[in-house]
C-alpha cells in the first residue's frame, strides 16, 4: 500500500522527527523577506565620498533613506525619491510621522533642510563629547514605522513608508558605540 510523502512528513512531525525540517523551511522563509524590511550598514569603498559607514533602508517604492556621520561630526539624513520625472516642490521639505503620531517638520531652524531635485538633505546635529542631541534621530531609532509626506512639483502630495526595524543597531554602528543620542 502506497502512502503519500506528505503524510509521512506530518506523521514524523507528530513524533518529533520532522520538526527540524519544518523549522528549516520557516527560517528560509524569514531570510527571503524583501530587502527593504530592515536597515543595513554600508561600509565605504575607496571611490565613495564619505569615510564613515552609512545606515540605509529602502522601501517597496524604491525610495531610500540614508543616515551618516560626516568627517566634521555632523550627522546627515538623505531622503531620496525614485522616478524619472518626479522632483520635490521647491521650498516644501518633507514631513515625517513615526508610528502614526503627529507629523514632525524636518525643515525647522534647528534642523536645516536642503532640497535637490530628488533628494532632501537634513543636518540632524553634531556629535560633541560623545553625545548627539537629536530628537528626530532618537525617534527613528525607537520607532517601528516612519512615514514621509512630501510635495512633488507636478502631482501634489505623496506618502511613503520605511520600516525602522534594526534602525537602532544601524545608527549605533555609524555613530560609534560610545555615542549617546539624547532628545533636545
Amino acid at each position: 500500500m502506497a502512502e503519500c510523502h506528505l503524510n509521512d512528513l506530518f506523521m514524523e512531525t507528530r513524533r518529533g522527527k520532522g520538526l527540524p525540517a519544518i523549522l528549516a523551511v520557516l527560517l528560509c522563509a524569514l531570510y527571503s523577506l524583501p530587502a527593504y524590511a530592515q536597515w543595513e550598514v554600508i561600509y565605504p569603498t575607496s571611490s565613495s565620498n564619505t569615510s564613515g559607514s552609512i545606515a540605509q533602508v529602502d522601501n517597496d517604492a524604491g525610495h531610500i533613506l540614508t543616515v551618516y556621520r560626516h568627517d566634521n561630526n555632523h550627522v546627515y539624513a538623505v531622503f531620496s525619491i525614485q522616478g524619472r520625472f518626479d522632483t520635490f516642490h521647491k521650498g516644501a521639505c518633507p514631513t515625517y510621522v513615526i508610528d502614526g503620531e503627529l507629523p514632525s517638520d524636518l525643515g525647522t531652524p534647528r534642523i536645516s533642510c536642503q532640497l535637490k531635485a530628488r533628494k532632501a538633505i537634513y543636518d540632524l546635529g553634531t556629535v560633541a563629547a560623545r553625545q548627539l542631541t537629536s530628537h528626530t534621530l532618537l525617534q527613528w531609532m525607537n520607532g517601528s514605522k516612519l512615514t514621509f509626506r512630501y510635495h512633488l512639483k507636478t502631482v501634489g502630495y505623496r506618502e511613503t513608508h520605511f520600516s525602522l526595524k534594526s534602525s537602532s543597531r544601524a545608527m549605533a554602528t555609524i555613530l560609534g558605540a560610545d555615542v549617546r543620542v539624547v532628545p533636545e
